[in-house]
């Protein structure tokens, strides 16, 4: 495949968004997880709320992570990287993540309360192993090489 592969050598810091994403999910697993306590507190409210407001912000542009990935996959094969496996991933636990807020909004039939919370969650975490995938398979050694390693191993 003389051609296919670039000269570029695999930054942390050109990938570090997916990074953040993956490792701003934990927060959201946490707004989600007890979904059934909405009714119980203010504070529960303000977490599932929150949850919900930053959904619908990543519902405004859901394909935002999916093109980061591209681009740094890009980067390192000079054909194909749309269908390349890694971008394949982040478009895949991008839907996952892009799913939850029609979950929380009770809008999937059967859904509702603690069952959406838990279908948020497994969903949530599906996308973190996705994006792990992607981090895994990356190729960054060196610097930023050991935020993937626990990452992955975490996720």
């Amino acid at each position: 495949a003389e051609g296919y592969f670039s000269d570029y050598t695999p930054q942390f810091d050109d990938l570090k968004q997916i990074y953040v994403l993956g490792m701003t999910l934990d927060r959201l697993i946490e707004k989600v997880a007890d979904a059934e306590k909405y009714n119980e507190g203010r504070e529960n409210r303000m977490l599932y709320d929150k949850a919900l407001e930053g959904l619908r912000t990543w519902n405004k542009d859901p394909n935002f992570y999916s093109g980061y990935a591209k681009n740094y996959v890009f980067k390192l094969v000079k054909k194909g990287s749309a269908d390349d496996p890694r971008v394949v991933y982040i478009k895949d636990a991008s839907s996952l993540i892009s799913g939850c807020q029609e979950l929380l909004e009770e809008r999937v039939e059967g859904f509702a309360g603690k069952a959406a919370g838990d279908e948020a969650t497994k969903r949530i975490k599906e996308a973190q192993k996705l994006i792990g995938k992607f981090l895994a398979e990356s190729g960054v050694e060196g610097e930023g090489a050991d935020k993937i390693a626990a990452y992955v191993k975490a996720h």
